[in-house]
């Protein structure tokens, strides 16, 4: 599922983190092992909303399944808008 998050509290070691959506829900995430977390790290973290592919991870709490966080399978870096200066 696509979603649009904030990715902050990201431990390169293991590939785990935080996302904060627009909504103000603060999730725990991990990176798919396709995804270099370096890269990642380099691309995404400390960056703005990301445009993201997840994967939600459930858990059973008193037998209903809950969102537990997000595998992310897939991203796009922020744009970067490079500004040119006219000169007058």
């Amino acid at each position: 599922m696509p979603i649009v998050a904030t990715v902050y509290d990201l431990n390169t070691k293991n590939g785990k983190g935080k996302l904060e959506t627009a909504n103000g829900g603060t999730y725990s995430m991990r990176l798919a092992p396709s995804i270099d977390v370096h890269r990642f790290s380099n691309l995404a973290y400390d960056k703005g909303p990301i445009e993201c592919l997840a994967k939600p991870i459930m858990k059973v709490v008193n037998g209903m399944p809950t969102l537990s966080g997000y595998e992310v399978i897939d991203f796009k870096p922020p744009s970067q808008i490079e500004m040119k200066l006219e000169k007058t």
